[in-house]
């Protein structure tokens, strides 16, 4: 390359897109290279990376996740004027000091390049490294030494492969993240970032994720799923006749997720080397339930569901705004079926409404936030039900904050309440509650309702069975949006009561049921 002028310096300094291709990476194989040509999942990072101060990665292996990160945190380190402080965290030695030696590389690659980006170093060793001028620095740490940090503020945080910290016997995974957010404080250098690959269910990092992504839906921070299918990696050239000996199983994982030949050769290849599936699930995820999926225990079919999930995340809602999320608007001839989940209002837990459409067996609009007092709720059920032509809404008799949210809607004048043959409101008890979930499992295996929400599907995936036979939702999760999408069916089946399937239902089912595999198809 060119010596560069003066003005190209200075331009470069400012711009990370300008930056990060002088840089010299080190790759998995070991070999060296320019970052001049990153792939298409490195550049949507570091398009996060410029826009968000929390983001959260889950990816499959071997794209080059931590590589963009730690060369954004040089970038933001090289040119900072003030002494920021930036952390990376591992579960292990090696990997920690590898990520952390990133940094001083990519400093002696600039040297390599031109001379003048030469700065003053103070500190260089295997744990710090300091420029002498700002005392901007670069620490690491190891999980189960994380006091090391507590006597420093940090204002980056670069949280590596989470998933596996519980298997450092030495640290309690939970214990290390709150002690480490300890150390991190905001600012207008504030960056967290957390990455990994998924390692199943119940640890540390899908607590983070499932966080996240209700945060997301506020407005506050970005989490990436970045599907294998996406890596142009993974792929592998089929033999001949390999189309006439695909599975069932196969083609309909190809059809939801849109994998070509060279793709499903590949993934039969990973299975066939001994990594079973949840563990190529885990490793090489879809969807981000694919990354916490359980062999056991669901409530539901989770494939099934999976694939539901695949093609919500390619829809976008309509309308989205303070907690609401609109789907489809209303039709003038539909009927609508709602249900009210409220909660207290004060940050602790979540409220929820979801509304389906009668005719076209579809969600259509849901409502979910964990700042709304159950009288503003019963506010809004009334708006979003009158607009969805006096939605036949179920809310919830028992407990105070769903009595209050009912006792609004009343007060209000909204007349078209859910009673039960008896006149009486709904009451959620273990015997109701078992009810409305065998309802939509039911429909579930048909492939209905559609639903377009994708935190509605991940909620109703991570639905169990305990010991006690109680449908509920693992410990640390959420089940609002899927109490909420459960106790709908049930309106939805009142409201539809005396009417026969329609035909755009029986065309639903039918379409449905046509791209399940065979085993799936003949339980119906």
């Amino acid at each position: 390359m060119a010596r560069l002028s003066r003005e190209d310096l200075q331009d470069i300094l400012f711009d990370p897109y300008a930056f990060l291709p002088l840089l010299t990476i080190t790759s998995e194989e070991g070999k060296e290279f320019r970052f001049d040509n990153p792939h298409s999942e490195q550049i949507e990072i570091l398009d996060a990376l410029i826009k968000y101060n929390k983001i959260i990665i889950v990816k499959p292996r071997q794209i080059g996740a931590s590589t963009v990160v730690r060369a954004f945190i040089f970038w933001m380190l090289y040119t900072c004027p003030d002494p920021i402080r930036a952390l990376v965290v591992s579960h292990e030695h090696r990997s920690s000091k590898h990520l952390h030696y990133s940094v001083r590389n990519c400093y002696q690659s600039l040297l390599r390049l031109d001379p003048r980006f030469t700065r003053p170093i103070e500190i260089d060793n295997e744990d710090e490294f300091k420029f002498g001028d700002s005392k901007a620095v670069s620490n690491r740490l190891m999980i189960g030494a994380t006091s090391q940090g507590k006597s420093f503020s940090f204002q980056v945080g670069h949280f590596t492969e989470v998933g596996s910290w519980h298997e450092n016997k030495m640290a309690n995974p939970d214990a290390s993240w709150t002690s480490l957010q300890a150390t991190l404080h905001p600012g207008p250098y504030f960056k967290s970032i957390v990455e990994s690959t998924g390692h199943g269910p119940g640890n540390l990092f899908e607590r983070l994720v499932r966080e996240g992504l209700k945060a997301e839906e506020a407005g506050e921070g970005k989490v990436l799923l970045f599907p294998w299918s996406k890596h142009s990696k993974y792929w592998t050239k089929p033999p001949p006749g390999f189309e006439d000996h695909v599975t069932e199983e196969e083609r309909a994982l190809a059809r939801v997720h849109n994998l070509n030949l060279g793709q499903i050769y590949w993934r039969r290849l990973q299975l066939q080397k001994g990594m079973s599936l949840k563990e190529f699930r885990h490793n090489y995820p879809l969807t981000i339930e694919d990354a916490f999926m359980s062999d056991s225990g669901s409530f539901f079919e989770v494939d099934l569901l999976n694939f539901q999930l695949a093609a919500a995340n390619k829809r976008k809602p309509i309308e989205q705004k303070e907690g609401k999320f609109i789907y489809k608007r209303p039709v003038a001839d539909h009927r609508y079926a709602m249900a009210v989940d409220s909660s207290s209002g004060i940050g602790e837990d979540w409220c929820a409404i979801q509304i389906l459409d009668v005719d076209d067996y579809e969600q259509v609009a849901v409502y979910h936030t964990k700042t709304t007092k159950p009288e503003r709720l019963g506010e809004i059920a009334c708006e979003m039900g009158t607009a969805y032509n006096k939605a036949l809404a179920l809310a919830e008799k028992k407990g105070e904050q769903g009595g209050i949210t009912l006792h609004t809607m009343k007060q209000l004048g909204y007349n078209n309440l859910w009673v039960d043959e008896e006149g009486n409101d709904w009451d959620t008890n273990p015997v109701s509650k078992r009810r409305a979930y065998t309802l939509l499992r039911q429909s579930t295996y048909q492939g209905l309702p559609i639903l377009n929400h994708p935190a509605t599907i991940q909620e109703v995936m991570s639905i169990t069975e305990d010991r006690r036979g109680r449908i509920c939702a693992p410990t640390g999760r959420h089940d609002d949006l899927a109490d909420a999408l459960a106790f709908a069916m049930v309106a939805m089946m009142t409201a539809e009561k005396m009417k026969p399937m329609s035909r755009v239902k029986q065309m639903l089912i039918s379409r449905m049921m046509s791209k399940l595999p065979d085993h799936w198809a003949k339980r119906w």
